[in-house]
């Protein structure tokens, strides 16, 4: 955000400017591999790869599949809501209703619920 606005301004760039970006990078690089992570244990679970996970389709088992990797990402704190939805090229409307849902549905159906625990068990 401040190295956009100082660009808007032009304003020089500065070191602190330059270590907020590669501490960002960092920070993205390590949360990819853990939505990776993520993403593997959902694919391994409910038995859509993970490409396909990333496909536009409204089908309930790879919407499913993508609320449970948006969930897990919200568990374990690998960013903002706009980071997560990004992930899939989604909004951040989509991934905080991917989360309310794996709520609620870890409540009311039994697929879903032992789907987590067994994912809770390989995270």
């Amino acid at each position: 955000m401040k190295l956009t606005r100082n660009l808007l301004q032009n304003r020089n760039i500065t070191q602190n400017d330059i270590h907020i970006i590669e501490n960002e990078t960092k920070f993205y690089k390590k949360n990819k591999r853990s939505f990776c992570k993520i993403e593997k244990a959902v694919s391994k679970i409910t038995g859509i790869r993970a490409e396909v996970m990333h496909m536009k389709t409204r089908k309930r088992e790879i919407v499913e599949s993508r609320q449970l990797v948006s969930y897990y990402a919200k568990i374990y704190e690998l960013g903002s809501w706009r980071i997560i939805g990004n992930y899939f090229n989604q909004d951040h409307a989509t991934a905080i209703h991917s989360y309310n849902t794996m709520v609620d549905l870890n409540i009311s159906n039994k697929k879903i619920r032992r789907w987590i625990n067994e994912i809770d068990k390989l995270l």
